[in-house]
């Protein structure tokens, strides 16, 4: 039993820091995207591709990574996309330069972007399997705080690192932390004693099961969509304003790391209070703070398609499309976006009422 507890101590830390990897690569061209703007003359659009890349591929690769894991087990599918992780790093550093910087990093990041898929879809199943009753929430809750630990991490080094050494190096610290995860997650990670056999033949879930995994994907797709979006062009944003490197730096770590003692402290609350209860308390408190936040912006002009009216937003057109005269926070370069975190946030919460109706009713 001893040897056990250690054994799931290890492989959550296996999980945690690939997790951490996972942030920081996602992050890291949108940390030194001021440097590529710069050095390549590449506009918001391209830096845009460029962060997209990352998941583009794994919105196609998603279900037969499951599969393969499935089939083949998760030791060897999760090894083998951690080690796609450290390979499409290495890619984005464009060795030689044969393809040339920007190819080499949408490329790179591909690759990376499917090794990372291949750990998230199974990273569930693998902390399953290993915890159980309160050690499930706590499992839980280290693999999902660790990402936002590396996206803060990838704003304190790579812009240092960029400068320092030049941009390569940014992504060869990436190819580090995913080598190191990749190297302990195969050497600390054993099937679980603990685990029910699976058949490793094909089969679908039931109706109910597939109808509460969509509505839950949907649900996270509205979170991370503006979550994201944030993270990839608040650098050049704030860079475009004159702000220095370090405000830059602590502006993007207290709105990542501030989040890893919300949610180890939401993980306790659910294990105490239920986490169905936990989640209709925290959804619609979050989503009212990220509206204020953008209504006391006023020099955000976006925001103004939070204020209650009597036409719908969409009626709007002037106050939520691009503009072209001024733009986001009035730079002319920039366009105001749609108030995307006030979309999300209202998506969840018609989701969330779907999700939680009894079939029985």
């Amino acid at each position: 039993m001893a040897s056990d507890n250690f054994r799931r101590w290890l492989i959550l830390f296996s999980i945690g820091l690939s997790r951490v990897a996972f942030g920081y690569q996602f992050q890291t061209v949108g940390s030194i995207g001021p440097e590529l703007i710069a050095r390549f003359g590449i506009d918001y659009t391209a830096l845009g591709a460029l962060v997209g890349a990352y998941m583009l591929l794994g919105v196609f690769g998603a279900l037969p990574i499951g599969l393969l894991g499935r089939r083949f087990g998760e030791h060897l599918v999760v090894g083998v996309g951690l080690s796609l992780m450290a390979v499409g790093s290495l890619v984005c550093t464009d060795i030689g330069g044969v393809l040339g910087a920007t190819r080499a990093i949408f490329l790179g990041r591909c690759l990376s972007g499917v090794g990372a898929v291949a750990m998230i879809v199974l990273q569930g199943k693998m902390i399953a399997d290993w915890c159980h009753g309160r050690q499930l929430m706590l499992g839980l809750g280290i693999s999902v705080a660790a990402f936002p630990t590396g996206v803060g991490m990838a704003q304190l080094v790579a812009p240092p690192l960029a400068v320092a050494y030049g941009w390569h190096a940014a992504f060869l610290f990436g190819a580090f932390l995913a080598a190191l995860a990749a190297v302990w997650f195969v050497v600390a990670y054993r099937p679980s004693p603990f685990a029910n056999p699976v058949p490793r033949s094909f089969s679908f879930p039931g109706a109910r099961e597939c109808t509460l995994v969509v509505i839950a994907g949907l649900i996270w797709t509205f979170y991370t969509s503006p979550y994201s979006s944030f993270l990839a062009y608040a650098p050049a944003l704030l860079t475009d304003r004159g702000d220095s490197p370090w405000l830059i730096g602590l502006v993007i770590t207290i709105a990542t790391w501030g989040n890893v003692p919300a949610i180890l402290l939401g993980g306790g609350f659910a294990m105490r209070l239920g986490h169905v209860r936990v989640f209709l308390v925290g959804e619609p408190r979050g989503r009212n703070v990220t509206i204020l936040q953008h209504l006391l912006r006023g020099r955000h002009r976006g925001a103004d398609a939070l204020r209650p009216r009597r036409r719908p937003v969409w009626r709007r057109r002037r106050r939520v499309v691009c503009r072209r005269r001024r733009g986001a926070a009035g730079h002319p370069d920039v366009p105001a976006a749609p108030p995307a975190a006030a979309v999300g946030g209202r998506a969840e919460a018609g989701l969330t009422q779907v999700a939680l109706i009894d079939p029985a009713d």
